[in-house]
C-alpha cells in the first residue's frame, strides 16, 4: 500500500482519532510546532509510554487513555535536554579515560611498543571466539555457498579484466554474505574503522602517519579510535594484556587500577547511552521497559547517596534511560578530578534538572513516566551538588581573590 506525506492538519486529525486530546496545547499550536520545531514521528514515538484502553467492548478500545499533545510535547522537550547533557558528560568521560590511560602508561613500565599489536590480535581473537560459538544452521549453509560462488565468480571476472565497478558489486556482495555468515561480528572491525578515518580532512593525515601497526603507539590509537574501540582497549590493557600483572604491581597506578575495576561493567551503558544521543535517538521513549540484567552495582551506588527516595529508585532505576543514565554518572563521579570540569557540569546539571522537574503533574496515573522523571530529576540533582564546590571552598576562593 502506497503511503503519502501527511500535512500537519492531517497529523493533528490522526492523533484525535487515537484519542490524543488538545486541550492545554491546541490544535493549531499543534500544527505549527509540527511544521516548524520537531517531526511528527519523532514526538509521536513518546506515545508508548502512555496506556490505552484495552477492552475491546469499549468504545474507545485502542484511543490513550490520557493523553494530550502537549505530553508529548513536554517529553520531547526533555529528551532534547537529556541528550546534550548525556553528550556534554560523555565527552568529559571519554577525554578523562585517555588522560588516565596515559598517565597509567607514563608511571609504569610497560612494553607500550607491542601493546597495539597485542590488542588487535586480542579483538581479532575474541571475535572468531564467537563466530565459533554461533550454532550453523541452514541460512549458514545458504551463506557460506553463496560466499564460495560469489568469490569464484570475483576471481574469474578480475582476471578478464571487469571494470572497477562491476569488480566493486560482487565484492560488496561477498562482504554481505561473509557478514551474515559471521552473525554480524567484524573480526577486523577496530582496523576497519581506523581505514574508515582516512576518508575525513580532520582525520586522514593522522591516519596516514600512524594508522598502521608498527607506526601505531598507544597515543596515536587513542586519538583516532572511536568511543567503543577505546572502550575495548582500555578493557584490554586492564584486563587482558600480558602486561595486567605487571600493572598490579606498580604502586604508582594502584588508584587507577581501582577505578578501572569499579567502572568496567559501566562503560558499556554509557557508551550506549552516548551513541543514542550522539544520533539524536529519543531516549525517554520507552520508560515501560525494564532491562533484563541491570547491573547492581548501579542500584547501590543510587542508594547510598542518601540524598535520592529508595522507592523511586526501586520503580525506576531498571528502566533502559534511567539505569544507562545512572552508569554515565557515576562514571563520570569516579574519573573526572574535582575542579573547573566538573563545576561546569554541575551548573549545567541543575538547570537541566529544573527542566526534568517541570510539568510532573503532567504524568500522574503514568507511574513508569513518573518515576522515570522523577529519578533523572533527582540524580541529576543531586550529583550536581556533590560537584559544586562547598560553600567553605568558594569563601576561601573570594578570599585568596580579594
Amino acid at each position: 500500500m502506497e503511503e503519502r506525506v501527511l500535512s500537519a492538519r492531517d497529523q493533528v486529525a490522526l492523533m484525535l482519532k487515537n484519542g490524543i486530546r488538545f486541550e492545554i496545547c491546541t490544535e493549531d499550536e499543534a500544527e505549527d510546532f509540527l511544521s516548524r520545531s520537531n517531526l511528527f514521528f519523532k514526538v509521536k514515538a513518546f506515545d508508548k509510554n502512555f496506556d490505552k484502553y484495552e477492552n475491546h467492548d469499549n468504545p474507545k478500545y485502542g484511543q490513550y487513555v490520557n493523553l494530550d499533545f502537549a505530553y508529548l510535547v513536554d517529553l520531547s522537550r526533555k529528551d532534547a535536554v537529556l541528550r546534550e547533557l548525556v553528550l556534554d558528560l560523555a565527552l568529559d568521560l571519554e577525554h578523562y579515560l585517555k588522560v588516565m590511560v596515559n598517565r597509567v602508561l607514563m608511571e609504569s613500565d610497560l612494553k607500550v611498543d607491542v601493546l597495539i599489536e597485542e590488542f588487535f590480535a586480542f579483538s581479532k581473537k575474541k571475535g572468531l571466539e564467537q563466530i565459533a560459538q554461533i550454532p550453523l544452521c541452514e541460512t549458514a549453509d545458504v551463506a557460506a555457498e553463496e560466499l564460495h560462488h560469489l568469490s569464484t565468480a570475483f576471481l574469474n571476472m578480475r582476471s578478464s579484466g571487469k571494470t572497477k565497478s562491476e569488480l566493486a558489486s560482487i565484492q560488496a556482495r561477498i562482504f554481505s554474505a561473509a557478514y551474515s555468515l559471521s552473525s554480524g561480528i567484524d573480526c577486523d572491525h577496530v582496523e576497519r574503522s581506523l581505514r574508515h578515518l582516512g576518508s575525513s580532512r580532520y582525520s586522514r593525515k593522522l591516519v596516514e602517519k600512524y594508522g598502521t601497526l608498527g607506526a601505531m603507539q598507544p597515543w596515536h590509537f587513542m586519538e583516532m579510535a572511536s568511543f567503543g574501540d577505546f572502550i575495548a582497549f582500555f578493557k584490554f590493557l586492564f584486563f587482558d594484556s600480558e602486561e595486567r600483572d605487571r600493572l598490579k604491581r606498580c604502586p604508582n597506578v594502584a588508584a587507577d587500577m581501582q577505578n578501572a575495576q569499579h567502572i568496567k561493567r559501566l562503560l558499556f551503558p554509557a557508551k550506549t547511552l552516548r551513541n543514542a544521543a550522539a544520533h539524536n535517538d529519543c531516549l525517554l521513549n520507552e520508560l515501560k521497559r525494564r532491562m533484563k540484567e541491570p547491573i547492581k552495582s548501579i542500584h547501590k551506588y543510587l542508594i547510598e547517596l542518601d540524598d535520592i527516595s529508595k522507592l523511586t529508585i526501586d520503580k525506576a532505576w531498571q528502566i533502559p534511560a534511567v539505569h544507562d543514565y545512572a552508569s554515565l554518572l557515576i562514571c563520570y563521579e569516579l574519573l573526572v578530578p574535582n575542579g573547573e570540569t566538573k563545576v561546569r557540569v554541575a551548573r549545567e546539571m541543575l538547570e537541566s534538572a529544573n527542566s526534568f522537574s517541570e510539568n510532573l503533574s503532567y504524568y500522574e496515573g503514568q507511574d513508569n513516566v513518573l518515576c522515570a522523571l522523577t529519578l533523572i530529576a533527582e540524580v541529576t540533582k543531586c550529583f550536581s551538588k556533590r560537584w559544586q564546590p562547598s560553600e567553605r571552598t568558594v569563601s576561601s576562593a573570594n578570599k585568596i581573590v580579594k
